[in-house]
């Protein structure tokens, strides 16, 4: 059979300096920005609000709808939660009104629900009846709640005595660690904390990648923000960390001997979980990554946790920078208790953000040739199924600008539109732009982990970095590249810039970036 190639100009090239902020997928996504700070709200005034003696916060992602996501929600109601935050990822299937009607049914209409977007909240993020414009809707029901920004994306909030901040970071918008070390440098409330939905691989323990950069995390961990994430449909926790990029950690403390683990939570050292067991589906740890030993405490299907929240109670035993917090499943199985204490003691002693070399080109035009792709709906198509025919399609990436010889990671990324079957596996090529003669050799890209090449997923390629010295070992500057793809079987169609531009295939590269 004779075979097929499409050239396509694709949208987004991401780079990144491993010391510098992370731009990362839908990068250029923009959204709708509000403040409801009143003028009165000031540093001092935040500072000194402390959350009510036993206030209680429920902290999960990736729920879906039916009968387990309703029971992890009365779960949290039973308990008494006063506030929920959700990572991301709501109903799997971009419907609005029915992730709406299942919290409204649950908690109420007027509870304080809070939510980052997550990967399968892209498709139905923006617009007059999507899950942006009902969040801000319900923002606006809650008293008391201060609130600035572009919503579950780059977010800040001042609530009940916390500041937090909702990020989109690996899954929309940019400038996310810069937004960070602004909210907290403005507000230095006692409680600080950060929420997004994506994971680094070594802060999860089952199949997900390097999704966001360290930079948030460290960005957080500066200002002595507690981090919450989810995504990995598990249950994991650290210890406390002092470093994230480099996995430094303290070792376990019980210091009062009742059994829980005690963090010292302060500028330059915090804690981070995993909490992915809102309700659509439960996995198992995977590459031993809960052996880790910053991992302290884990709970997955191989040891038969059932689907629940991380809850934790504040200022306890009399102690407002103190709080318990307890895994718990909605069989009733605990699977982690800890204790926070906030060294608020401590000086406030904020190390110094190091920004490295960072750009983002945003292209959004096809080639007008022969070999251009044409689709009806504008999308690519990866030829990612199994059986005969070979099909090429080529992705072209331009303006990048970066020395090749300190490229450290070089990640395709796209948007599926369809589910992708198990098993699947394509051939990656890198050549220099418009040079088919200096093709490297091919990367295996196997598509064999069950969930992350589900429909709403951002696929994320294996690192094409080996690949570059073969193609630009003479050159000074890598300009422009092409990314070759090689499949067999029946197409499936991911994102392209005619469909979304702000949700195009996405090149993320990253590289060493000396700190001043």
């Amino acid at each position: 059979m004779k075979s097929a190639t499409w050239v396509l100009v694709v949208a987004c090239v991401v780079v990144v300096g491993w010391s510098g902020e992370v731009l990362s997928f839908g990068g250029n996504c923009g959204g709708q920005w509000f403040d409801t700070r009143s003028e009165h709200t000031g540093r001092q005034a935040v500072h000194d609000v402390i959350p009510d003696p036993g206030f209680k916060a429920a902290f999960f992602g990736d729920q879906g709808l039916g009968d387990n996501p309703r029971r992890v929600l009365e779960m949290a109601v039973a308990w008494g939660a006063d506030m929920i935050v959700h990572a991301g990822d709501f109903d799997y299937s971009s419907n609005p009104a029915a992730f709406q009607a299942l919290v409204d049914e649950t908690v109420g209409e007027d509870f304080p629900y809070f939510a980052t977007i997550g990967n399968h909240d892209l498709h139905a993020w923006s617009g007059r009846s999507g899950y942006e414009a009902q969040l801000i809707s319900r923002l606006a029901r809650i008293p008391g709640a201060e609130c600035w920004g572009e919503y579950g994306v780059n977010m800040g909030c001042i609530y009940k005595g916390f500041v937090f901040v909702l990020s989109g970071v690996g899954t929309r918008g940019n400038s996310h660690d810069t937004f960070i070390d602004r909210t907290f440098s403005d507000y230095n409330a006692m409680w600080k904390f950060c929420h997004w939905h994506k994971n680094q691989r070594f802060f999860q323990v089952g199949g997900k990648s390097d999704e966001t950069g360290y930079e948030v995390y460290d960005a957080c961990r500066r200002h002595g923000a507690v981090i919450a994430t989810a995504h990995e449909h598990s249950y994991s926790r650290t210890r406390l960390i002092t470093n994230f990029a480099t996995q430094e950690y303290e070792e376990r403390a019980d210091v009062d001997g009742d059994g829980r683990e005690d963090l010292f939570v302060a500028p330059g050292q915090t804690v981070a979980w995993c909490s992915g067991l809102g309700g659509k589906s439960i996995r198992p740890a995977r590459d031993n990554l809960q052996n880790n030993p910053w991992i302290a405490a884990w709970a997955t299907s191989d040891r038969d946790v059932d689907y629940g929240f991380l809850g934790c109670e504040f200022n306890v035993d009399g102690r407002p920078d103190r709080a318990h917090c307890t895994f718990g499943d909605i069989r009733g199985a605990f699977w982690d208790n800890f204790t926070i204490h906030l060294n608020t003691q401590a000086p406030r002693e904020v190390e110094a953000q190091c920004v490295g070399a960072h750009t983002e080109v945003q292209i959004s035009r096809l080639e007008q040739e022969e070999l251009v792709l044409r689709t009806d709906d504008g999308d690519v198509l990866l030829a990612a199924g199994q059986g005969a025919g070979p099909v090429t399609t080529v992705l072209r990436f331009e303006e990048l600008n970066v020395d090749p010889t300190r490229v450290e990671t070089l990640h395709l990324q796209v948007l599926g539109m369809a589910d992708i079957k198990a098993g699947a596996e394509l051939s990656i090529r890198l050549r220099p732009a418009g040079s088919s003669g200096e093709e490297s050799d091919p990367i295996a890209w196997r598509m064999d982990v069950l969930g992350d090449y589900d429909k709403g997923e951002v696929w994320v390629s294996p690192n094409l970095a080996s690949l570059v010295p073969q193609v630009a070992a003479s050159r000074p500057t890598l300009d422009a590249v092409e990314i070759v793809i090689q499949g067999r079987g029946e197409h499936t169609p991911v994102y392209s810039v005619q469909n979304s531009p702000c949700l195009a295939p996405t090149l993320y590269v990253g590289f060493f970036a000396e700190c001043p």
